[in-house]
């Protein structure tokens, strides 16, 4: 399972922990209004994104790796879904 709709914390938040999600929750909330019978929209929100330019996730994910500093929850068989980008 996954989180539903009605479980999202509702935008825009109080705070946010980088500028980042702070102006994607902006671009969300603006398409999201502008939803209409003649122009439908939708929000996809992959759980982390990376590609060619990605400086932050995957290499830290694979310095944590390499270092043995990788912490993994639960039996180890938690399944997580990737999304690569390139044409950013």
């Amino acid at each position: 399972g996954g989180v539903t709709e009605a479980q999202m914390p509702k935008l825009p938040l109080k705070k946010y922990m980088q500028s980042y999600a702070e102006t994607k929750a902006m671009g969300e909330m603006e398409m999201l209004a502008n939803c209409s019978e003649d122009f439908l929209t939708i929000a996809v929100a992959p759980h982390q994104v990376y590609g060619p330019r990605d400086n932050l996730f995957l290499p830290n994910i694979l310095e944590a790796a390499g270092t043995g500093k990788l912490r993994v929850f639960g039996p180890g068989t938690n399944q997580v879904c990737f999304t690569h980008v390139d044409n950013y």
